[in-house]
C-alpha cells in the first residue's frame, strides 16, 4: 500500500460512510495495520473506536478477526460483502461465540477450530490456547504453551522419535493423543490426557510385518492357488488405516457414522485397486456413537484377505473398540445414508438388527455392492 496515496484519499473523508464508500474492506484493514487511520477515527469518531483498532489488539488478531472489527467500527453492511469476505466475518464471529462458551471460567487464551488458526495464534504470541473440535499438530519448537481441548479435540504425534512435551514447556489439558509411532509421549505436567496408540500391526500379535509384506507381493511360482488363498486367510485382522471421528459426518436419524480412512502406505495399491471412489461408514447408536467419539476418536481399520488367484484382496473391514466390541465397515459406490434412504423409499423395510450379524464389504461374493433388502444392518449396542 502507497501510504502517502491513501493519507491523500483519507483526507477527502469526513464520515465512516465516505470511507466505506471510498476503500475497499482490505484496503481498509491493511491501513489499520499500518496504523494510518487511528487517528483519523480519533479526531473524527471517538478515542474508544480508535483504541478498538489499536496496533496492539490487532497484533494479536488475524485477518478474520481485523475484518470483524473494522465492520462493526464502520457499521459495514453485511450485505455488501463479498463471499470471501462474509466467510471471514463468520469465522470471527464463531470464534467470538466459542470464546463466550469456553472461556466464562477458565483461562483467557485464543479459540481455534483448525490447524491454521491454531499457527496463526502461536504467531501472534497467545500463550494460552482452546483447541475447539478438529484435529491439530502441535509444532514443539514454540514452547511455553498450554493447549486445552474443548469438543473432543485431537491432538495428532507423527514424529519417529520419542516426543517431550514436558522438555519443551507444553501443558495439554483435556485432550486426546493419536500416536502413530511406538514412540514414548512425556506429557507429566499435563492433565486428563488420553492417549491413542496407532503402531499396531494386526490383531494376532504373532503375525510378522514380513508375512503381511510377503502377502502383498502375490502368489509365487511354486504356490497353488488353493495353498495361496489358505496363506491370505491365515491374515485376518490386519491393520489397513485408521480413521479419524468426525462429528459432523455422523446422521443421528439414520444412526450411520461416514468415515474417511487414511490408508497405511504398505497398502495403497490394494487399496487403489479395489476401493477408489468407494464410500466409507458404519451403522452405530447415538449413545455408542458418543462414546467412542469421546473415547476413541481414532480407530483402527482392519481388514481380512482373500485372493483373486494371484494377490491378495480385501474381503471386509472393520474397526474393534477397546472394550472388544467389532464394528462393520460399510463399502458403497454411493453414501450409505443415500442407500438406506433409496431401500426406504422402496419399502425394503426398516433398518435394524442386532450385533451378532455383521454387514461389511464382500468385494468376492457382492462385488457390484448392491444391498441386499434381506440384509439387516447391525446397530452396535
Amino acid at each position: 500500500m502507497d501510504n502517502e496515496k491513501f493519507l491523500q484519499r483519507l483526507s477527502f473523508c469526513f464520515t465512516l460512510q465516505e470511507i466505506i464508500q471510498s476503500f475497499t474492506l482490505p484496503e481498509i484493514m491493511e491501513a489499520a495495520r499500518a496504523g494510518l487511520i487511528q487517528d483519523w477515527i480519533r479526531e473524527n469518531v471517538s478515542d474508544d473506536a480508535a483504541n478498538f483498532l489499536s496496533q496492539d489488539k490487532i497484533s494479536e488478531w488475524n485477518n478474520d478477526e481485523l475484518c470483524l472489527a473494522v465492520c462493526q467500527i464502520f457499521s459495514v453492511d453485511l450485505n455488501s460483502l463479498t463471499e470471501y469476505e462474509a466467510q471471514s466475518v463468520s469465522r470471527a464471529i464463531k470464534r467470538k461465540q466459542l470464546k463466550e462458551i469456553y472461556i466464562e471460567d477458565g483461562e483467557e487464551g485464543a479459540i481455534v477450530t483448525n490447524q491454521r488458526e491454531l499457527l496463526e495464534s502461536l504467531n501472534a504470541g497467545y500463550i494460552v490456547i482452546y483447541l475447539v473440535g478438529g484435529i491439530f499438530q502441535i509444532p514443539l519448537l514454540k514452547g511455553g504453551v498450554t493447549y486445552i481441548g474443548r469438543e473432543n479435540a485431537l491432538v495428532e504425534v507423527s514424529n519417529f522419535e520419542d516426543v517431550s512435551f514436558d522438555r519443551a514447556e507444553i501443558i495439554l489439558k483435556d485432550l486426546q493423543l493419536f500416536v502413530r509411532q511406538p514412540i514414548n509421549i512425556e506429557c507429566q505436567n499435563s492433565t486428563n490426557v488420553k492417549i491413542l496408540r496407532g503402531e499396531k500391526i494386526a490383531l494376532d500379535n504373532s503375525i510378522k510385518k514380513n508375512e503381511i509384506y510377503r502377502l502383498l507381493q502375490g502368489r509365487n511360482a511354486f504356490e497353488t492357488f488353493e495353498e495361496f488363498d489358505e496363506r491370505a486367510k491365515k491374515m485376518n485382522g490386519i491393520v489397513v488405516g485408521e480413521v479419524a471421528l468426525e462429528e459432523k459426518n455422523y446422521n443421528i436419524k439414520w444412526q450411520v457414522f461416514d468415515l474417511k480412512i487414511l490408508w497405511r502406505l504398505d497398502f495403497l495399491n490394494v487399496a487403489r485397486k479395489f476401493l477408489t471412489g468407494k464410500f466409507f461408514s458404519c451403522v452405530v447408536t447415538a449413545d455408542f456413537a458418543k462414546k467412542i467419539y469421546e473415547n476413541e476418536r481414532v480407530q483402527l481399520v482392519y481388514a481380512d484377505f482373500v485372493t483373486d488367484g494371484n494377490f491378495p484382496i480385501i474381503r471386509c473391514l472393520y474397526m474393534i473398540t477397546a472394550d472388544g466390541i467389532r464394528i462393520d465397515i460399510k463399502v458403497g459406490n454411493i453414501p450409505l445414508i443415500d442407500e438406506i434412504a433409496g431401500m426406504q423409499n422402496y419399502g425394503s423395510g426398516s433398518v435394524s438388527g442386532s450385533c451378532g450379524r455383521g454387514y461389511g464389504l464382500e468385494l468376492i461374493e457382492n462385488f457390484k455392492n448392491k444391498l441386499n433388502p434381506e440384509v439387516t444392518f447391525p446397530i452396535i449396542p
